[in-house]
């Protein structure tokens, strides 16, 4: 049998139900269950009151992007690829340094 659950006022037939209607997965809103944190599910960032913590600006050649997800959007790349691009790159310029 599975179990009505309450988000910020909304009760939900289930946390199946849940989960859709607030774009998180199923395994999400068990978790924020289990903690308590339930009206904190669904809201991103926010939730921690961490926007923008982690978005800093980024140069590559010359040009600058508010961010690597940003830069690695407009490449068209994932952010991993590009966070591989960047470890790589920043161990050649240290081994030219040394």
């Amino acid at each position: 049998m599975t179990k009505s659950i309450t988000v910020r006022g909304v009760t939900y037939p289930s946390q199946k139900v849940a989960a859709y209607a607030l774009g998180v997965s199923e395994a999400t809103v068990c978790s924020a269950n289990r903690r308590g944190a339930l009206d904190t599910v669904g809201l991103g960032p926010l939730q921690k009151g961490c926007e923008g913590v982690h978005k800093k600006p980024v140069i590559l050649h010359g040009v600058e992007w508010a961010s690597r997800a940003a830069l690695a959007e407009h490449l068209g790349v994932s952010q991993s690829q590009l966070s591989s691009y960047f470890t790589v790159r920043d161990a050649l310029h240290s081994a030219r340094r040394a």
